[in-house]
């Protein structure tokens, strides 16, 4: 998954306090809120401790202040705050809703009202409505490939006696258990989890090998989609046949992104899979579709300057050079070094389309029609005029949902990322009901 123009994220180190709370906290949570909601975020420095002044000038959290609503639109509304005194100190958490995202503000401050600490974060992750007060089996696992254990957790539904599960396989990136980023409030993978327990269906999903063995894997010399993603699914796979409450003749495979593209590969790993879901995947190799996503989100602002046409070119250039066609490009720069360049030609030479045709299991391939990362046009619709005679093969394209699987009017953007969202209950049931129905 590519992600572009990421809330920029400003922390300011707290600094050693041993006095007592203030009485004012709201009167300083009131002048702060007031002045950001005038736009005014100079007259919020003018509360910082002497000391903290010196470390951090009035133009810094100025420029702070006008990147974060550059990238995501005027502020609009200040929810409700919250103050809580630890450690000597008072802490104001104020939520933020912007044009095009939300954040919170986090200020410290001392018992004199001074601010002592500032930083903005992301919404904290918030268990869906329809999930709430629901009951559900949760026990940690370790998936294990060789010498790589990735943590992760089996949930299941209430009374689950001989209940199918499903596997899910993350998209491209460092991505832990939940399809999740300590950017993002959203976790796509934990609402599934609920959502397919809520219908009777358990899941198990884990902490990608990338993002527990970051460094580790660092510095390899090589690197495929097997090592990033195949090997330690059939691991999953072969983990869940373990446990004697779950069906074992009933296993799936939902990959998301990066990973709905590896599905065909993962199922033709172990035959005895029952099905696959390919969620919001490629069909084309990732790094065909990256050029076009820099081309979708630099052109946001309704133009696209020399230097960004340069950047996009340069990609295009890369493109052709890893398919070996006549190129100006001679090594990877903007679509990263040439140790990726096994991982890239391993998609090149890799047909999903035809790994298909030769699998026995079911196969529902799904997506948003709002995605701008994998856009139905090419995809989904490629994969439609190549499968359509095979009857394995199920299409559901659903109105309305991002990358994501949350809801919307306007076309995608990148901040949407960052707004608090969750698919709706309806979507993931009937993604259940496909599941339940053979």
């Amino acid at each position: 998954m590519t992600m572009n123009r990421l809330i920029v994220i400003c922390a300011f180190l707290l600094v050693s306090s041993s006095l007592a709370i203030g009485q004012d906290s709201n009167i300083l949570t009131s002048e702060i809120s007031q002045h950001l909601l005038d736009d005014k975020i100079g007259k919020v420095h003018k509360r910082f401790s002497p000391k903290t002044k010196k470390k951090f000038k009035k133009v810094f959290l100025v420029n702070v202040w006008n990147s974060i609503q550059k990238n995501n639109g005027k502020l609009v509304s200040i929810g409700k705050t919250n103050v809580s005194n630890t450690n000597g100190k008072s802490t104001i958490t104020l939520p933020l809703t912007f044009e095009n995202a939300s954040l919170n503000l986090v200020v410290t401050a001392n018992e004199s009202n001074e601010i002592i600490g500032l930083v903005f974060t992301p919404l904290a992750y918030e268990t869906p409505d329809w999930a709430k007060n629901k009951i559900f089996g949760k026990e940690r696992l370790k998936v294990t490939t060789d010498t790589f254990k990735l943590p992760g957790e089996l949930m299941v539904p209430e009374n689950c006696n001989q209940c199918p599960v499903v596997i899910l396989v993350h998209g491209s990136g460092p991505s832990d258990r939940n399809e999740g980023s300590s950017m993002s409030p959203n976790r796509l993978f934990q609402d599934l989890a609920y959502g397919f327990a809520l219908n009777g269906i358990a899941t198990l999903r884990y902490d990608k090998r990338t993002h527990v063995y970051q460094k580790q894997l660092t510095n390899v010399d090589s690197f495929t989609l097997y090592e990033e993603t195949i090997d330690d699914a059939v691991s999953a796979v072969r983990l869940s046949r373990s446990y004697d409450f779950l069906d074992t003749s009933r296993i799936y495979v939902l990959g998301h992104s990066l990973g709905a593209y590896a599905s065909p590969l993962i199922a033709k790993e172990d035959p005895n899979i029952k099905g696959i879901i390919m969620l919001a995947g490629p069909y084309r190799p990732l790094y065909e579709i990256i050029p076009e996503q820099y081309e979708y989100i630099l052109g946001l602002d309704g133009q696209i300057t020399k230097k960004e046409q340069k950047l996009i070119t340069m990609m295009e250039e890369e493109v052709k050079f890893i398919n070996e066609q006549t190129s100006e490009a001679t090594k990877l720069k903007a679509l990263g070094s040439d140790k990726l360049l096994p991982y890239f030609r391993q998609m090149r030479d890799y047909n999903p389309t035809n790994t298909i045709n030769d699998l026995n299991c079911r196969v529902l391939i799904t997506q948003g029609d709002r995605d701008y990362q994998v856009q139905y046009t090419t995809e989904y619709q490629q994969y439609q005029s190549t499968l359509t005679s095979n009857p394995n093969v199920d299409f559901k394209l659903i109105p309305g949902v991002n990358h994501q699987l949350i809801w919307g009017e306007s076309p995608s953007i990148p901040s949407e990322y960052y707004k608090l969202g969750h698919p709706d209950l309806k979507v993931i049931t009937e993604l259940s009901n496909w599941i339940l129905e053979k």
